[in-house]
């Protein structure tokens, strides 16, 4: 049996940091918003080459609808697997959302 800092894993004692857990997940977000940033700050160029119109305005409105799915769709996101997770297991849920 472990105390409350740590736990006991196959015979090992290992010590949880919560500051090591803190800028983990810190840098598993930062890394998240730096995406949803380069996408933003290349909408314009993504739009003249993935959407087919000569109407520079409809390209750009038709890459940040694409962007604002994808920002919209993580919270949603969260919800799902976070309610999978709970049932199911987070190593189950972790890996069916990297599916």
């Amino acid at each position: 049996m472990a105390d409350s800092n740590g736990a006991v894993i196959n015979g090992v004692k290992r010590r949880h940091s919560v500051a090591a857990n803190i800028l983990r997940g810190s840098l598993g977000n930062l890394i998240e918003w730096y995406d949803f940033y380069v996408f933003s700050a290349f909408a314009t160029y993504f739009g003249a080459n993935f959407f087919d119109s000569a109407d520079p305005i409809s390209n750009t409105l038709n890459t940040l609808g694409v962007f604002a799915v994808g920002f919209f769709m993580r919270p949603i996101g969260g919800w799902l697997f976070g309610r999978i997770a709970d049932r199911m297991g987070r190593r189950f849920s972790l890996t069916l959302s990297v599916l």
